[in-house]
């Protein structure tokens, strides 16, 4: 695995913990962690494991060969009943200070310094995320920064 540089907005949010290798696991927006941080609460049936109430998504509870023609789901499709989902491996970041910004403009929020520290960090990527982002598993943090200065370095590499 090749180590490359990702910037990242640590913040807390649902009890983050620090940022390091044993904590790297990235959950969908909103998601709670589950207790070592490993997995996380579905989102769809709100951890109960339960198939939702209005019935197959799939047939509109109409009846299809996925709900056994009865239009309903006994265990939620999204954690196959069990509530929890296993997060994927690695913090969810990005390549540079633009991309970030970027991200974030993506999901419809202004970073700001009283979110937390900007992160740049050296690590391997294990993957994507959620939304096509890379996935990493840091192996040392370079710097940190404040969200003010991560702009300001935004629009520096843009005039590069």
């Amino acid at each position: 695995m090749t180590t490359q540089t990702f910037y990242r907005i640590h913040h807390d949010h649902n009890g983050t913990r620090p940022l390091t290798p044993d904590n790297a696991w990235s959950a969908p927006w909103g998601a709670d962690f589950t207790e070592d941080g490993s997995a996380f609460t579905c989102l769809e049936c709100e951890g109960t494991g339960e198939g939702d109430p209005r019935g197959c998504r799939g047939c509109e509870a109409e009846g299809c060969w996925y709900c056994d023609d009865t239009g309903m789901l006994a265990e939620c499709t999204d954690c196959d009943g069990e509530g929890i989902i296993d997060c994927d491996r690695g913090y969810s970041c990005a390549w540079d200070a633009a991309a970030l910004l970027e991200y974030f403009e993506q999901q419809h929020i202004t970073p700001i310094d009283d979110m937390g520290d900007v992160i740049v960090f050296e690590g391997d990527m294990t993957g994507n995320g959620c939304d096509g982002e890379p996935l990493a598993v840091p192996t040392r943090i370079i710097e940190t920064i404040t969200v003010t200065e991560l702009v300001k370095r935004a629009k520096d590499e843009e005039n590069q």
